[in-house]
Parts: structure tokens; sequence; C-alpha cells
């Protein structure tokens, strides 16, 4: 079965044929995890996956399924499905407790609001670097809330098929004022048509457990 057919069994619950799902997959979403088929598929049967009008871009190691509302990012090994990042609709389930850690971006010096090594991303096209990275810098303003100390973008997972190009985005939000907080969230986007991104969790600085 193709990569195609596994995304849509997998968005209804349903298990993919030809253990089209890795039985050590991982999938993250809106910061909770969920680490093997039968805790994924438990998820999507919890809260299946629909998005309106959504387009496929798939190459050899990476697929996008993307919608007006939702998104499906996913790694590719011989055609079966090995991790997956889930972004927009339904509930997701409660992050584990973790303990938070000082995190900064720019220990290297080199300031930038996004990070993308055409490098790192093989299957990208290289006419398309520079679209990304406006795509990310728009991530990064834009915020609904307190104002913003810092906020950075990393370029996950990129990739082009054809006449799309689709990326994932790890976004990084610091905020301003006396007491600052920051989170993760990841934001997918098909160059062209939708950027489906999600709002870092809200969660309380925790130094212990």
């Amino acid at each position: 079965m193709s990569v195609a057919a596994h995304l849509r069994a997998l968005a209804e619950g349903r298990r993919p044929a030809d253990d089209g799902l890795l039985g050590a997959c991982r999938l993250e979403w809106r910061g909770a995890e969920a680490y093997g088929e039968e805790a994924i598929l438990e998820l999507f049967r919890a809260a299946p996956f629909a998005p309106e009008g959504a387009k496929l871009v798939e190459t050899a190691c990476s697929a996008a399924w993307i919608g007006a509302d939702a998104a499906l990012v996913a790694d590719v090994y011989d055609g079966r499905i090995g991790r997956l990042w889930r972004i927009g609709m339904g509930d997701a389930p409660e992050p584990e407790p973790a303990v938070s850690v000082a995190f900064d971006p720019d220990l290297r010096q080199q300031r930038g609001d996004v990070l993308l090594r055409a490098e790192d991303h093989p299957e990208l096209a290289r006419d398309q670097v520079e679209r990304l990275i406006e795509a990310g810098r728009a991530l990064t303003a834009a915020h609904d809330g307190p104002p913003l100390h810092r906020a950075r973008a990393w370029a996950v997972r990129a990739f082009t098929a054809g006449d799309d190009t689709a990326a994932l985005f790890a976004v990084h939000r610091l905020t301003g004022g006396p007491t600052r907080g920051g989170g993760f969230g990841y934001a997918a986007v098909l160059l062209g048509g939708p950027v489906i991104a999600e709002r870092e969790p809200d969660r309380p600085w925790t130094p212990r457990l």
C-alpha cells in the first residue's frame, strides 16, 4: 500500500496494512507524545484526523498531509511511517510532567530568527530555500499575547515533490516582561498554500517535579 493509504487509515484510527505504521513510531502533538503502534492508534481513534481540503506532498523519505486546519508530517522508511508530527485540530492528550530547563538558542553567538541549512534537507529544491526562510520569518513574527523577547524558527523537515514544497518548523518563543515564559510549538508549511501552526504549550516554570 502507498504512504497516502497508510495515512488515511491512520487518520481514521485503523491499523495501516503491511506494517505501514512501524512499531517503534513516535508521535508528537501539542506538547504530548505517543510511542508505539497501539498508543498512536488509540490516539487517532479518540481524535480522528480529518483535515479540510488536504494535500499530500510525498518523497522517498518524507510526507506531509496539509489541510486548511490541520496537518500530519511523517518520516518515511521504505514506504512505512516511522515518526509523526500532528498539528492543529482535535483535543491533544495532556503532556507528561517535565522539568523546565534553561535554553538559549543563540549559544553559538550567531543571531538569526530562522535556522535552515539546505545541506540538512537533501530532498529540498535549492530554489525554494529562500522562500522557506521567509515563511519561517513570518512564523516568528506571528504572535498573540504578551510582547516577545525572542522568537526563533528551526526547519526540522523540508522537502520538495514536483511543484510542491512542504516544511515542518519548530518555533521557540520567549516572552518579555519581568517573569518570562517560553516554549516550543510546531508549524507545517505548504509554500503557496496553508500554514498550520500550533500555539506552544503554556506551562509554568517547573524546576522540579
